[in-house]
């Protein structure tokens, strides 16, 4: 078996810090990744020290972004090895390993056209490559760089030996090389690596790697000239459409400043209903394929489930999806860039918040699209908020919650809390004991979402019949709630969907509520639970179904025929939808 030699990393260039890197990114993220992809900026620009430093400030002063590219491509694959791509062109599918087995390798220019010149807008090599030392080598004797390139004219002729650097110059060092060439390296068909605008040469259907997106200059958009802004508002309106138009997938950067979490906490702590919400639907959207980054308040990188988890400090090197999320507030949209913005708000938002914490003023800068969870909450978000649109999307619930099979007979009296300690436990606790009057065997464990929740439970005077359980994983909440009678959750103003009455449904749990919130909307009277507003009856349905078997089984068999339940995987079709409305403008 032939043994790989080049690294599987990709590397591509963006220099303009006054645009957005283009969309054709994220196509390169989606067919590679389990590659270490990385994108040069002007950050790593002015951190590394060049051999052909004196060309490249000279044409950084100038802003001329492509000629400085052609320079770094060939330092940083003889530095780190791997791929080079050039950004003016879309990943159409994953670079295969069969192109890593060689030392080097390149293809033509166009085939049946201009075979004599190579392309530089692909390129893979081994680290410490010998031939690309003597190309950077003799690039960096070149004396008319600035020159050349400062004229317009010179850069539309076609008369290859006029490029003091590119196609025609790498070209010239194959041929230069030693005594007779550099011979290892591949140089495959055109059409093969690059899907070159020429149809009417190849006819059928070209199977190739990567394909141009945009016609401007070859080794990095002109960005900052005259001719690309005249072009800006035309190149703006495909800047999604610029992935592959069979596969539909997307890059989306979710940003939630502060909390720290990842896959791994799902599965192994507690959680909030917002950060299990934003993990789910990350992998959701992951497993259907989308390139999926998490910027919150982890300390260090990660990938987990097939999501890339990232410090929120790193947002503004690394954040470069298309669709940007925000999660709780819009101010994590600031200093960012994207095609498409979507405010993910949990909560219900009221103006005095919004000026209070200067959220508005990032409002009216960005605009996003506001996403809400319900009716209910989109009847407590102020109508005159500066957005885009308003949409509605439900949370989905965890496939492990949805119980496959009813039960045949009712669990002991037991009841179960485990919603946000805030959200009326004080309420609960004090009537607990009517409860038991009725039902002197009933239980109520409590089970707080967060760790420090469940601490300031375990302080709390210890009463007859009432467990404080503290802070759980998800798998051991869904354990608990297995064997659960009913869920108590007296509701609250600021509660906006409910996963924790959700989540008890999925499981045949019946819920008895007050209807605060969005518990109205959560709960089916006399079918999934019962809407109790007052004490009194909060305290009657909770007996009844603590103690009569047959209303139990009853409404347990309810719950499985709740419509209004999905799995996460359905709810991400739900967002598939919305980046496609987006896309299409």
């Amino acid at each position: 078996m032939t043994k790989i030699q080049i690294p599987r990393k990709l590397h591509l260039i963006w220099l303009d810090d006054k645009k957005a890197a283009p969309a054709t990114l994220a196509s390169w993220r989606i067919h590679h990744r389990d590659w270490q992809v990385r994108l040069w900026s002007q950050e790593e620009l002015h951190a590394q020290d060049w051999v052909s430093k004196n060309h490249i400030n000279a044409l950084a002063r100038r802003r001329n972004w492509p000629a400085v590219a052609a320079f770094m491509r060939y330092e940083i694959l003889y530095r780190e090895g791997g791929v080079y791509a050039d950004i003016n062109y879309s990943s159409l599918r994953p670079l295969e390993d069969w192109l890593l087995e060689n030392e080097m390798f390149l293809c033509w220019m166009n085939t049946l056209r201009r075979s004599a010149l190579v392309n530089d807008a692909l390129i893979g090599s081994v680290a410490a490559n010998p031939f690309l030392n003597f190309v950077i080598d003799t690039l960096s004797c070149q004396s008319r760089i600035t020159a050349l390139w400062g004229w317009s004219a010179i850069r539309r002729l076609t008369i290859g030996r006029f490029y003091p650097i590119g196609a025609y110059q790498l070209t010239r060092c194959i041929h230069r090389y030693g005594e007779e060439g550099y011979h290892n390296v591949s140089i495959l068909p055109s059409n093969l690596l690059l899907a070159e605008q020429m149809p009417q040469a190849t006819g059928g259907k070209q199977i190739a790697f990567a394909a141009r997106q945009s016609p401007s200059f070859r080794g990095g958009s002109r960005v900052g000239s005259d001719r690309a802004s005249a072009n800006s508002n035309n190149a703006k309106r495909h800047r999604v459409s610029v992935l592959p138009a069979h596969s539909g997938k997307i890059a989306v950067d979710f940003l939630h400043r502060g909390a720290a979490y990842s896959g791994a906490t799902l599965r192994s702590a507690p959680m909030g209903g917002i950060e299990s919400s934003v993990v789910q639907l990350a992998e959701a959207l992951a497993k259907r394929g989308h390139a999926i980054c998490v910027f919150n308040g982890i300390d260090a990188p990660r990938q987990e489930y097939g999501v890339n988890w990232w410090p929120i400090s790193e947002a503004k090197k690394r954040a470069e999806g298309q669709v940007g999320v925000a999660v709780a507030t819009p101010k994590n949209f600031d200093g960012l860039s994207f095609s498409h913005r979507i405010f993910w708000l949990h909560n219900p938002l009221k103006g005095r918040r919004l000026i209070g914490r200067g959220e508005i003023f990032s409002l009216l800068r960005h605009r996003p699209l506001l996403v809400l969870l319900g009716d209910y909450h989109a009847e407590h978000v102020p109508r005159l908020m500066p957005v885009s649109g308003r949409k509605i999307i439900h949370h989905g619930i965890g496939e492990e919650f949805f119980r496959k099979t009813p039960l045949s007979a009712a669990p002991l009296p037991r009841a179960i809390f485990t919603s946000q300690p805030y959200r009326d436990l004080d309420w609960l606790l004090e009537l607990w004991e009517a409860v038991r009057q009725h039902a002197p065997n009933a239980v109520l464990d409590v089970f707080a979402p967060k760790l420090h929740q469940g601490e300031a439970n375990a302080r709390r005077p210890p009463r007859p019949g009432i467990n404080f359980r503290g802070s759980i994983s998800r798998a051991s909440l869904r354990a608990e709630l297995g064997n659960a009678r009913v869920q108590l959750i007296p509701g609250h103003g600021a509660e906006t969907f409910c996963l924790a009455a959700a989540e008890a449904i999925a499981m045949g749990v019946p819920v008895v509520t007050r209807g605060i919130g969005a518990l109205s909307e959560r709960v089916e009277e006399a079918r999934t639970g019962f809407i109790a507003p007052d004490k009194h009856l909060f305290i009657a349905r909770t007996v009844d179904l603590l103690l009569d078997d047959d209303l139990w089984l009853k409404m347990h068999r309810f719950c499985f025929e709740d419509a209004t339940l999905e799995s996460w995987d359905v709810r991400a079709e739900d967002w598939e939808r919305l980046f496609a409305s987006l896309a299409q403008g």
